[in-house]
């Protein structure tokens, strides 16, 4: 599922809706796996050439925040309904980074153990 995300240094604040059957299984099992995507792959490079596909893959444990940064994280909210009523905010601690990177050939990943 889709979600708002911001980095703290290695950890990855993610602002889920509480409606999404998401919320209710990180709260059973805080084991996750996030896949941000790169650069669009279409991105031309100097000299006219494009990049390949990219994304950063993080598996880690998910805990709530107890008291989340809203300004941070939702800068427009203008809901007279409280963020927390609609939202759950999870700190995401990785255990295992994976960048991949076709730009330097398929399947082309780099594995960084926490």
């Amino acid at each position: 599922m889709p979600v708002r995300y911001r980095s703290c240094g290695l950890e990855v604040e993610c602002l889920m809706p509480r409606w999404t059957d998401v919320a209710h299984y990180v709260e059973q099992d805080p084991r996750v796996l996030l896949v941000i995507p790169g650069y669009p792959p279409s991105t031309p490079l100097a000299g006219g050439s494009e990049r390949g596909l990219r994304w950063l893959q993080v598996q880690g444990i998910a805990r709530p925040v107890a008291a989340p940064d809203w300004a941070g994280l939702l800068p427009t909210w203008t809901s007279a309904t409280p963020p927390d009523e609609v939202y759950l905010v999870v700190r995401v601690t990785p255990q295992r980074m994976d960048l991949f990177d076709e730009g330097h050939g398929w399947g082309a990943r780099e594995t960084l153990e926490l």
